[in-house]
């Protein structure tokens, strides 16, 4: 793992436990009485375990163990870091603590999952594509992540500006309380994008080399 590798996972963690800490000491995420009887937490939690080993399951049938490993870290890793973020924001936009925009929490951890999709599976594909098309002893599984996530980001780039695009236009039009409302989703969409830039190919070459030392990766 190179030293930008190293520093995203650090940056990562960071990110998750400051948020958590913002949560739990209420400086974050003050629901008003209307948001805390309209807010599940049992149900956020059920729905991002339940998205963790759905993309388990959609990684092993599509791919192989490898893809489903870093596939399901990934999503683990994207709900964690976009919730940290939606808590930080809320100090500064208290408004993402009230209604409308506290409700729309659950919607947010099914547009992480969606955008971890959209952003990883594309970079898994193309690795497991170059792997089975190269000797090992021309492109290593690290460069093969590398690759793959070169040969993808045009089109993920491509698929998320029309997102962005939403955002501002909805934003521009409804204000500081639309900001509120939608602010998930530009910061769901970085989070995955960054992932995918750096969290996925980590993941999926570590899994790959594991897994093939067990003559379990194909």
């Amino acid at each position: 793992m190179n030293k930008t590798k190293r520093s995203s996972w650090i940056l990562s963690a960071i990110v998750v436990v400051i948020g958590a800490v913002v949560l739990l000491t209420k400086v974050g995420m003050k629901l008003d009485p209307a948001a805390s009887a309209a807010v599940d937490y049992s149900q956020l939690l059920f729905c991002s375990l339940a998205a963790v080993v759905l993309a388990l399951f959609y990684g092993f049938l599509r791919f192989d163990r490898a893809n489903a490993i870093a596939l399901s870290a990934a999503v683990l890793h994207d709900l964690l870091v976009t919730m940290a973020l939606v808590v930080l924001l809320s100090a500064v936009l208290p408004r993402i603590a009230a209604v409308p925009a506290a409700t729309t929490l659950a919607v947010t951890v099914l547009l992480s999952v969606a955008f971890t999709f959209c952003q990883s599976i594309p970079i898994l594909r193309a690795a497991r594509h170059i792997v089975r098309t190269t000797s090992r002893r021309d492109v290593s599984l690290d460069d093969a992540a590398k690759m793959a996530v070169a040969e993808t980001r045009s089109f993920r780039v491509t698929v998320s500006l029309p997102v962005l695009l939403l955002v501002v236009a909805a934003v521009v039009a409804g204000g500081i309380q639309m900001l509120s409302v939608l602010i998930a989703l530009p910061v769901a969409l970085a989070v995955s994008h960054f992932s995918a830039e750096l969290i996925t190919p980590t993941l999926w070459a570590g899994s790959a080399a594991k897994l093939k030392t067990r003559k379990v990766y194909r």
